[in-house]
């Protein structure tokens, strides 16, 4: 039997064929919307057979829960889950997932390359990429003090 699952996102768009590899076991339902269009009560009533929901930071609170009755789990994409109500799901024995580690390398990544042509102008770096060999005799940062 095929599981329902809806899948709420006022962010950034995800890709719609990212679970089509899921196709023969859920029944894939997207509401993704603007912030601006997004309507969390739209989104439940029109789905209240889900049984599983996919979902980003957003008020899941018991009066919105409740309006899915065939809810088994829900799987978050943050690590955070305070935006759910925890008690509302163990009273309905609703399972209660986040996506540890959720763009930790990403934000990495995103960082280093945004911060790399700064500190490496700060720090007289004339090579390229992280490998230990630093510049020497350049003007630093503060006073034109050398870099070594």
């Amino acid at each position: 039997m095929r599981k329902t699952c809806l899948i709420l996102n006022n962010r950034e768009p995800i890709p719609e064929d990212s679970l089509d590899s899921l196709i023969s076991v859920l029944d894939t339902r997207w509401y993704q919307r603007p912030e601006e269009t997004f309507s969390l009560m739209e989104a439940l009533k029109d789905n209240a057979d889900a049984n599983i929901l996919i979902t980003t930071y957003m008020d899941l609170s018991a009066a919105h829960l409740s309006l899915l009755k065939h809810l088994e789990a829900i799987i978050t994409t943050t690590t955070a889950t305070e935006y759910v109500d925890r008690a509302f799901c163990d009273a309905h024995n609703i399972a209660l997932l986040n996506t540890a580690n959720y763009t930790g390398s990403s934000v990495a990544e995103f960082a280093y390359a945004s911060g790399e042509p700064l500190w490496r102008m700060s720090l007289g770096r004339s090579d390229s990429g992280m490998d230990g060999n630093w510049a020497t005799g350049l003007p630093g940062p503060i006073g034109g003090a050398a870099v070594h």
